[in-house]
């Protein structure tokens, strides 16, 4: 006859193969992770990075502890947190380990494990805990268990999401098209009017020119300036929505990963292509930011091929990543060129400068690394280096 436990772990094993939705899905593995594991509470936590709260969404409470879902607290100040960025995934006393957790110490948890739960792509989007108010010991099973579930819950969670999200782009879509179409209708009919007086002028003029009178001719002409001052009005209106609709920022997949693995292949990359520089790199390893990797592989790329172009032969290019003194992630490219022109607009496209005596120009490099910043709310800025060169530094947002 099988035990309890053993009958959890069948509900759970059926529930990975034939559950209809995602909570279908975790009640079971928390289940089946509490009798293996002895915490009193299992539970699987979203993290809100925009509002920079976690929740707790499903909880399974057996004790004295209580965990209860929907609960929402700053995501500062958890355990969860500590655990994601540093430290030990599992402790047998977090009133110790963390003594300056209050929420270690307001509900007595001692026993306390948190594994990130994390998407295909790398994005972490919640963890997968255990707490009690007694200590558990830290067993290699228990970890392997933690483990294990915590990628079927990420695995079943991205797949819902994507489904969440291709709904929702499809209404999107939809949309936007109804929006554009109603649009150019619109458009269509405010465009007839000046379209009508120019062609009816460009007409008058045509057949009538010589004998029309300087009254008619004064005429004539303050209705084509005005009708084509109403078409540009109406034009640039019209493209400033477009504009709008394909904003850079509203066209990201912001995601919270862990940014070395990315810095790395960029840094490699642009190693190999700059064969007449030296290139060095000082990147720490578990640097989390919340990031849309193809724009923000953009922004580094190009801060690695200005520091290539301007940098010149011979240069030295370092590239460091870690944690500023405020917990924010920062990102510096260094290199031991002739460094900028002290008279350069650097953002503003096309910009120019009369440093040495020579006019130059730094394109729309520059002014696209500015927007590719701007889209992630994270600064950049480009400072002298010493004894002569350029630091560029991104510092994006805490995560």
């Amino acid at each position: 006859m099988p035990t309890t436990s053993e009958s959890l772990f069948a509900e759970a094993a059926n529930a990975v193969r034939s559950a209809e939705d995602f909570e279908s899905l975790v009640r079971p593995l928390l289940e089946a992770l509490q009798a293996a594991s002895g915490y009193e509470s299992t539970y699987f936590t979203l993290i809100h990075w925009d509002e920079d709260r976690q929740e707790i969404k499903y909880s399974l409470n057996t004790g004295d502890l209580e965990l209860p879902e929907g609960l929402q607290v700053e995501w500062g100040d958890t355990l969860c947190r500590r655990a994601l960025l540093g430290g030990p995934p599992v402790v047998e006393d977090a009133g110790v380990t963390y003594a300056d957790s209050g929420a270690a110490r307001d509900l007595g948890i001692k026993g306390y494990a948190s594994v990130p739960v994390t998407l295909a792509g790398g994005e972490t989007v919640g963890t997968l805990c255990g707490a009690s108010t007694a200590r558990v010991a830290d067993l290699p099973a228990n970890r392997d268990l933690f483990a294990m579930f915590s990628v079927l819950i990420g695995q079943a969670y991205g797949r819902e999401q994507a489904l969440v999200a291709e709904r929702s782009r499809t209404q999107a879509a939809e949309d936007r098209l109804r929006n554009r179409l109603e649009s150019v209708a619109a458009a269509e009919h405010m465009l007839k009017t000046p379209l009508t007086v120019l062609q009816g002028w460009a007409k008058m003029f045509s057949r009538k020119g010589d004998s029309l009178t300087p009254a008619q001719r004064a005429e004539g002409i303050d209705a084509i300036g005005r009708s084509a001052d109403s078409m540009r009005d109406l034009l640039d209106r019209l493209l400033a929505a477009t504009r709008d609709d394909f904003r850079l920022g509203d066209n990201l997949h912001l995601q919270v990963l862990d940014i070395a693995p990315l810095l790395h292949r960029t840094t490699t990359a642009h190693d190999a292509a700059a064969t007449k520089q030296t290139w060095t790199s000082d990147i720490a390893e578990g640097l989390f930011a919340r990031i849309d990797v193809a724009t923000f592989e953009q922004l580094v790329g190009h801060l690695m091929d200005n520091a290539i172009k301007y940098g010149g032969p011979g240069a030295t290019v370092h590239v460091a990543a870690r944690y500023a003194e405020d917990g924010s992630p920062q990102v510096t490219v260094a290199d031991t060129g002739p460094g900028m022109p002290p008279d350069l607009e650097l953002f503003k496209p096309f910009a120019t400068t009369t440093a040495n005596d020579r006019p130059d120009s730094v394109g729309i490099g520059l002014s696209v690394v500015k927007a590719l910043a701007d889209a992630h709310a994270a600064s950049v800025t480009f400072t002298p280096n010493q004894p002569h060169g350029t630091v560029a530094t991104v510092t994006l947002p805490k995560p």
